[in-house]
């Protein structure tokens, strides 16, 4: 990433996060990180663009971040103007790297508190910066998420880690807001342009206490070749009088790979070609910061 993106270290049981504007140590929380698998293959596939492996697994993090880092997040929601330039869910855009700092010098790096105008027209909005904070607290307790899973158990490639982008957006619906079946495009991070963000994260940031506002993760659509060895694999599994295991979800859908209700302080991580839905949200507002994960090898 960017020179100027601050750097997170971690210290016995502490994670210091130190940037150009403030020096912040959380305290390491009890996070529990739990593998949710799209089917028996658990390995990561190698991409026919790329030399990179794909993310084919999600994650869900309960206990996820220390208390004092949601509480900064909390303040700087209240930084950020409300956007509804959408028509889908209101959102505060903030982001840690400035066009300016593809020149290289620390003096052009964004500052906190700063914001700028982009775009034209209904697509016009105010971004909001922060110095650098968010990308290093959330890169150390990916690191920490990640090492909870063994060998075999959805962890990132040996040489391979999780690293999110500088750019952000805090999501807010409201009673009857949600989203449609869809699947999240990848995007280039201007001052890396070889490499494309892999998969999506929410941070919850409030409990929907009544069962709504559920993102339900779905198998994506398989290929011919696919969906023929899947015959197959049925066929040889019912003529050997064995039962044929497979989720049984509660709304008849079998593409269907779970769902998870909104619960403050949990992380869910899923690939951005994994199709998903925002269920209807009910009474209790579902706020969550949605940031995008590249896979990039380990320095």
């Amino acid at each position: 990433m960017a020179a100027s993106i601050a750097q997170a270290l971690q210290v016995e049981n502490l994670t210091v996060i130190d940037t150009e504007s403030s020096h912040i140590e959380l305290a390491m929380v009890g996070s529990v990180t739990r593998a949710i698998f799209s089917s028996e293959n658990t390995a990561c596939e190698v991409s026919p663009i790329s030399s990179s492996p794909t993310l084919e697994t999600a994650y869900h993090i309960t206990n996820a971040l220390p208390e004092e880092f949601l509480g900064q997040l909390k303040s700087l929601r209240s930084c950020c103007p409300l956007d509804f330039s959408r028509p889908t869910v209101p959102r505060r855009f903030f982001q840690e790297w400035s066009p300016l700092q593809s020149e290289g010098t620390s003096d052009n790096a964004p500052k906190d508190t700063t914001a700028e105008v982009v775009g034209q027209g209904r697509w016009e909005r105010e971004i909001h910066y922060e110095g650098g904070w968010v990308t290093a607290g959330l890169n150390a307790a990916l690191d920490r998420w990640m090492e909870q899973l063994g060998e075999g158990e959805g962890r990132p490639p040996v040489g391979w880690r999780l690293e999110s982008s500088p750019f952000y957006r805090i999501l807010e619906y409201t009673e009857g807001g949600g989203m449609a079946k869809h699947s999240d495009g990848n995007n280039v991070h201007p001052a890396t342009p070889d490499l494309r963000t892999q998969a999506t994260m929410l941070v919850y940031l409030s409990t929907c206490e009544d069962g709504g506002g559920a993102t339900s993760l779905f198998r994506k659509k398989k290929t011919k070749k696919q969906e023929v060895a899947a015959a197959r694999k049925k066929n040889a599994k019912d003529s050997n009088n064995r039962e044929t295991v497979g989720t049984q979800q509660s709304d008849g859908d079998p593409d269907l790979i779970e769902s998870v209700v909104p619960v403050r302080n949990t992380v869910l991580i899923f690939p951005h070609v994994w199709p998903h839905t925002g269920c209807e949200v009910k009474a209790s507002k579902k706020i969550a910061l949605r940031a995008e994960l590249y896979l990039v090898k380990d320095s």
